[in-house]
């Protein structure tokens, strides 16, 4: 057996001496990689600036949702405020608001309130209209409803969407509760929502088709997961008409009953409650003009453009308020 000698003690050393040396390098790197985040993080509070992650739609936190000369700046006509605790939030006139109680805790229940602020941003986005997602600081709450719209507008699934938000919206992180409700959503619930909200605005036939193809082009989405073209033919939405039994329904139409989220229906069974129901004015008085939002677990088909007076322009959505599941749409003239 071999016996040491001085020159293995030493190389030994000098091993040490390396492996120790790379260990500090690693950590000043990491020092400042949190230093460059930190100092990121206060420049955007600093500039308190809203970040568009789509043509028409914008993310950002109370400050810059507050600022009516930045809103007016972006062009917002159209706001969803999230908000827990904290007083509620008075914007300019003309801007048609949608309000939402929400905590930012891992156990809140965000899921049920997808469909709702996918019909709403949607409805604006279509007429042209930019629209605000905010809550506190910007990083939990409206980047989780962000996500789950641009999951439902465009072909990508969820971690190449927070990607893409990231990318675009520094500070983006929902917590650990909402992630596991959009890795649900992405894998169960996506493709019934985008045919429920496809349908909704059936009646802007080719406008709603180009928007789709323009989102997934603006994502590199186009062509992941199948064409536009398949898509739409698969929700019958290529003319804005109504399918009748040609025996091609989509397969989860006739999945059992037991097999579909509780969550989701009620979520579908609010939004379409909330838009088909009477709901009082400013003035007190007055009814909400009829919409007919698909409930794809208890309907067989798809309703046309014509079914249940569906509301061509979000943007003279009348007045009110949506009681359930902490959801309120006011516009203010």
């Amino acid at each position: 057996m071999r016996q040491l000698t001085e020159t293995d003690g030493a190389n030994s050393a000098s091993t040490v001496g390396d492996n120790e040396n790379n260990n500090g390098i690693d950590q000043q790197q990491k020092r400042s990689e949190a230093l460059t985040k930190l100092r990121q993080w206060r420049t955007r509070i600093s500039t308190g600036k809203m970040d568009q992650i789509l043509p028409g739609l914008f993310v950002g936190g109370l400050r810059e949702a507050m600022n009516v000369p930045l809103l007016s700046e972006n062009g917002i006509s159209a706001v969803v405020s999230v908000r827990g605790l904290s007083p509620e939030c008075h914007f300019g006139p003309g801007i048609a608001l949608l309000r939402l109680t929400l905590s930012d805790s891992p156990g809140e229940n965000i899921f049920q309130h997808f469909p709702a602020v996918n019909s709403f941003v949607h409805g604006h986005r279509l007429e042209n209209e930019n629209v605000l997602i905010h809550c506190l600081a910007g990083v939990s709450r409206s980047v989780c409803l962000c996500l789950a719209y641009l999951m439902t507008v465009t072909n990508l699934d969820y971690p190449n969407a927070l990607d893409f938000v990231c990318r675009r919206h520094f500070g983006a992180k929902p917590n650990f509760g909402f992630k596991m409700q959009l890795t649900k959503f992405g894998q169960q619930f996506v493709q019934r929502e985008r045919r429920r909200l496809f349908a909704e605005f059936s009646h802007f036939a080719g406008q709603l088709r180009d928007q789709f193809r323009n989102d997934c082009i603006f994502t590199n989405s186009l062509y992941v997961g199948g064409s536009s073209e398949a898509i739409f033919a698969e929700n019958g939405t290529d003319k804005g008409q109504k399918r009748h039994g040609d025996g091609k329904e989509a397969e989860s139409e006739h999945r059992p009953r037991h097999s579909v989220d509780k969550d989701y229906l009620r979520a579908e069974k609010r939004h379409r409650k909330s838009a088909n129901g009477t709901a009082k004015n400013s003035n007190g008085t007055g009814t909400c003009s009829p919409t007919s939002p698909l409930a794809l677990a208890e309907e067989e088909a798809l309703p046309s453009a014509a079914e249940g007076g569906t509301t061509a322009a979000r943007r003279r959505m009348p007045s009110g308020e949506e009681k359930g599941g902490g959801t309120q749409r006011m516009a203010h003239e």
